[in-house]
């Protein structure tokens, strides 16, 4: 049996669970998605259940893409989209029941997650799955901590990197970045996670993920280092989206 056929014969628990609506987030309004995880929905709206698109953004915004996607949220149309980004609000409104202009979901990391104090000498984090680590200078008076989401494919060379944090916990992850001087990484989520507990964070991606970013005016964090997130903004973002669910629930 190949590898595909073997991912498509596994067990979903969102397809056979008996909830009254599935939750969807991040980079979900891609084909990937409809590729792997369609059957729950389908599965889920059969069976007269809702699903919502919470913080959903795409992977590419191109026409395929976005051709591709708008085809199944019309067919299977969901409670409610909320977007994590301009762009992606734009191009799927107006075909769920309800629609929010919203933001990602790992901007509310400061609301639920509290991190853990570390006994250890101030440091950086440098994280940097899809480049080369970059050469950052005026470091001296920082231990430098290098952090990988993806070790997999590139262990031998992982096994060379000094200080290196791998998990397979995500609050590992989260409670080094929340207690970091700074963060330098190629990865967008390192850099979300950073904003949210305010640590100054610079984003080294072209993606056109980073759109995201401009929902809480951190528009040139790809050029310079992010220094100060504004609360107020922060704050008030999250508590409209947060109303707004309740107003549908």
């Amino acid at each position: 049996m190949s590898r595909e056929n073997r991912i498509n014969d596994a067990i979903d628990i969102a397809e056979i669970s008996d909830a009254d609506i599935l939750v969807y987030s991040g980079m979900c309004l891609c084909e990937d998605f409809i590729e792997k995880l369609s059957k729950s929905i389908i599965s889920h709206k059969k069976r007269g259940k809702e699903f919502i698109i919470l913080g959903g953004g795409g992977l590419y915004y191109n026409n395929v893409e976005i051709e591709s996607y708008k085809r199944f949220l019309t067919k299977y149309k969901p409670l409610a989209f909320i977007s994590r980004d301009d762009t992606a609000f734009s191009i799927y409104k107006n075909i769920a029941k309800y629609d929010f202009n919203g933001i990602d979901c790992g901007l509310f990391l400061n609301q639920a997650f509290c991190p853990l104090k570390l006994n250890i000498e101030k440091y950086i984090v440098t994280n940097f799955d899809h480049n080369k680590e970059i050469k950052i200078d005026n470091l001296d008076n920082y231990k430098i901590i290098s952090s990988t989401h993806s070790l997999f494919y590139k262990l031998y060379d992982l096994s060379l990197i000094k200080n290196l944090m791998i998990s397979d916990i995500p609050d590992d992850y989260l409670n080094l970045y929340a207690n970091a001087n700074k963060i330098y990484t190629d990865r967008v989520h390192t850099a979300v996670a950073a904003i949210s507990f305010n640590v100054p964070v610079q984003l080294f991606s072209t993606s056109i993920r980073n759109k995201l970013f401009n929902k809480i005016d951190a528009f040139n964090i790809t050029k310079e280092m992010f220094l100060q997130l504004n609360n107020d903004l922060l704050i008030l973002q999250q508590n409209n989206e947060i109303s707004f669910l309740k107003s549908i629930l």
